[in-house]
């Protein structure tokens, strides 16, 4: 019986090798594209970046929106990379803006800074028929701050308990549905 050794690390690194030639090929600003994909639709998993957008960078590059990640070269990756990067508010930085244009409205006062924060349409869609979850969410969002300022009330001496509904602070029928 023959016994082969593999070094271990040479094993890793075997194995690593596999993997970034059938798997992995690039990564921009933490995502992994596959290498599988054509480029036309591996862009888009960038946050920030749609289909006309990845489209625009494709036909300004002279990159074939068909052609596939795997079939990029060194040079077109980092051309990609560069352009993004110049061109385009992608990933964390568009969170943050985003968040910060929110905070903007909430702070000035308006009715839009109300209504993002209260979680309703801000754009003046309908909330009778439409906009269930946002109702939805609204109402156990006042129904949990509610609860919160109940149990912070000091609990009086007489022995009211909890659950007596006669006493001086009744629980509300909506938690009974």
């Amino acid at each position: 019986m023959v016994t082969y050794r593999i070094h271990f690390p040479l094993l890793l690194v075997r194995i690593w090798l596999l993997l970034k030639k059938r798997i992995m090929s690039l990564i921009i600003f933490g995502v992994t594209f596959f290498r599988d994909k054509k480029v036309i639709y591996a862009l888009p998993q960038l946050y920030g970046i749609g289909k006309s957008s990845a489209y625009q960078i494709c036909s300004h590059l002279g990159i074939s929106p068909q052609q596939t990640i795997k079939e990029l070269t060194d040079k077109q990756e980092f051309s990609i990379i560069k352009m993004i990067k110049e061109n385009f508010v992608v990933e964390g930085n568009l969170e943050e803006q985003k968040k910060l244009s929110i905070q903007f409205y909430q702070k000035n006062g308006s009715i839009r800074g109300q209504r993002l924060r209260s979680g309703l349409p801000v754009r003046g869609q309908r909330t009778h028929s439409n906009a269930k979850t946002a109702r939805r969410r609204l109402h156990l969002r006042l129904i949990l701050r509610w609860m919160v300022e109940w149990f912070k009330t000091p609990v009086l001496k007489t022995g009211v308990s909890l659950f007596d509904t006669m006493g001086s602070n009744p629980i509300p029928s909506v938690f009974f549905l």
